[in-house]
């Protein structure tokens, strides 16, 4: 099968098959899990994103992928991995409204006027991440790291995408992003790219598959043999090596041992000279950007937690103890209360 999509796109003056597509939609797959979740971190909502559908076009018959609406094309320059040029296209009004998700929390505030630099500058960051998802997708099957710049933002028409692309085939990708909103948002995305980058990206795939099937991990031959008191292994590889007597190894009871940590620690020495960032947190919370832009001298935050109640203490960002925040001679100091157990870290993990 293998042999057939890399005929198929080797031989079709810049066609894809269908067996190819089908090859390409299931590295796109690989990546917009990702995306779905850096979507949803960016919007503060949950996402979902719906299997790509995948369809080829000549450059010259591309047309507006949403009719009649004023419609963002969004050109992503490779370069690293990759140096091709993608686009995506996304209507204004869902630009509008991944941008007032950002900013507010909420579409509350949309309006019909034309795309400012602000509602711009959202779409690009939106496809920025779900673009670093997708390249991280596929660069983790391809075993490469895929990197690409900042999108730039333009009016959509035939003419730029030809442009950017050069290419007379174009590869079309559209899916769907669900948002847990109270709305139910559904926003559609329209991704391009020319069929001579999608089959360089599916020829390096099966150029990796074969280079692996032609080439296994070598395994060494090993022949055992037991007797009563011991058992001996002969080890055939590559170069000739004495034989090994293998005796049962005495694992010992972890029953017996008691906790080592805090004051305790008599392995101090294999840490001296190991870096440890200490950090005290007295809380968290979660701003949109309007709320941070209107933060000024004086401004109070809110936190997420009780006067009085314990602060965090972490090590490189991990949770190691809780306190409580004293004042030493004019400095603030933290006085342990707790320390969390190797269990709880674990279960934090």
């Amino acid at each position: 099968m293998a042999n057939d999509i890399e005929n198929q796109v080797a031989n079709t003056e810049n066609s894809l098959g269908a067996e190819a597509l089908e090859t390409l939609k299931e590295l796109l797959l690989a990546g917009l899990g990702g995306a779905a979740a850096a979507l949803g971190g960016l919007l503060n909502v949950e996402v979902k994103i719906s299997s790509p559908e995948l369809s080829e076009v000549a450059i010259s018959q591309v047309t507006p992928p949403y009719g009649d609406v004023a419609t963002g094309l969004l050109l992503v320059q490779h370069t690293q991995g990759f140096t091709h040029t993608g686009a995506f296209a996304v209507a204004e009004t869902d630009a509008k409204k991944i941008a007032a998700l950002m900013m507010s929390g909420n579409l509350g505030g949309l309006n019909a006027e034309p795309i400012d630099d602000l509602e711009q500058g959202a779409a690009i960051e939106a496809l920025s991440q779900i673009n670093n998802a997708i390249n991280e997708g596929i660069g983790g099957l391809l075993q490469q790291s895929i990197d690409a710049n900042l999108p730039d933002y333009l009016p959509f028409s035939s003419e730029a995408l030809a442009g950017a692309l050069k290419a007379p085939q174009v590869l079309s990708i559209t899916f769907k992003a669900t948002l847990s909103d109270a709305a139910a948002t559904v926003i559609p995305f329209t991704q391009y790219l020319g069929t001579d980058a999608a089959g360089d990206i599916i020829n390096r795939l099966l150029n990796q598959d074969a280079a692996s099937t032609a080439n296994p991990t070598p395994q060494p031959e090993v022949n055992m043999s037991a007797s009563d008191t011991s058992t001996n292994a002969s080890v055939s590889t590559s170069k000739a090596v004495d034989p090994v007597t293998v005796r049962p190894v005495d694992f010992s009871s972890f029953d017996q041992q008691h906790q080592v940590y805090g004051e305790e620690n008599k392995n101090l020495d294999l840490v001296m000279d190991v870096t440890l960032s200490l950090t005290v947190e007295l809380g968290r919370t979660q701003l949109s950007i309007k709320d941070v832009l209107e933060l000024t001298r004086g401004s109070v935050i809110e936190l997420d937690r009780v006067a009085g109640e314990p602060v965090d203490l972490l090590a490189n960002g991990k949770l190691i103890a809780k306190g409580e925040v004293v004042v030493i001679e004019d400095n603030f100091g933290l006085r342990i209360t707790s320390i969390v157990s190797p269990a709880e870290r674990l279960r934090g993990m």
